[in-house]
């Protein structure tokens, strides 16, 4: 129980810390996918290991970490206890996506040769509004966190426009994309931050419109 415990806190520091322990084993089968909501597919816009490995440029190096794939978001609650509100977002991924979803898939992977992690999840909402409810919120409690005694550490440099949002505090970062009824998100350590970019362009890409 000790390691699942860690492989979860480990992902949820990444984007924060640079949290980079390495954990052995192998990686649950695929989650069933939950019913397509009209036309969009949470499932479908997820990219498999092979393709993840090309656009990042890694090799069989990059593994998917053994527990780490879910759909449901995680709360962290004893760490997201521990900084100031507007930054909970950080170890709590109910604080990103909100509770109008329709849709939820995360799978986090490691790459020993960079001690990195790199993690991509997409969120499907009924509709285009409620997903640019979504991001809106989720910029506004972005820039509150930044505001605050804990934002260089959490938050970092961060920047956002009408579509995109990043964060980079160190060498980690979180990196999101809107589009129509779906919010994508990219955690990256030891990765750049145009690397998480292409991950979400490659993801945008198997969402109509």
């Amino acid at each position: 129980m000790k390691t699942l415990r860690l492989a979860a806190v480990c992902a949820a520091l990444s984007a924060a810390v640079g949290c980079t322990r390495l954990v052995g084993g192998e990686a649950l089968p695929p989650i069933t996918p939950p019913t397509p909501d009209g036309t969009v597919n949470a499932a479908r816009i997820m990219l498999d290991t092979p393709r993840l490995r090309a656009i990042v440029g890694a090799g069989e190096e990059l593994t998917i970490i053994p527990t780490m794939e879910s759909s449901a978001p995680v709360d962290i609650d004893e760490l997201a206890a521990t900084v100031p509100p507007p930054c909970r977002f950080v170890y709590a991924e109910t604080a990103v996506v909100g509770t109008g979803f329709t849709q939820f898939r995360k799978t986090t992977y490691q790459y020993p040769p960079k001690r990195g992690l790199i993690s991509e999840g997409v969120t499907v909402y009924p509709d285009p509004d409620a997903a640019r409810g979504a991001f809106d919120a989720l910029m506004g409690t972005v820039a509150e966190c930044g505001d605050s005694p804990a934002g260089p550490g959490l938050v970092g440099d961060w920047t956002a426009d009408e579509q995109t949002l990043h964060t980079r505090p160190g060498d980690c970062g979180r990196s999101y994309r809107l589009k129509s009824v779906a919010l994508l998100e990219v955690t990256h350590c030891g990765f750049s931050e145009s690397i998480a970019d292409l991950v979400l362009v490659n993801m945008a890409a198997g969402i109509p419109g």
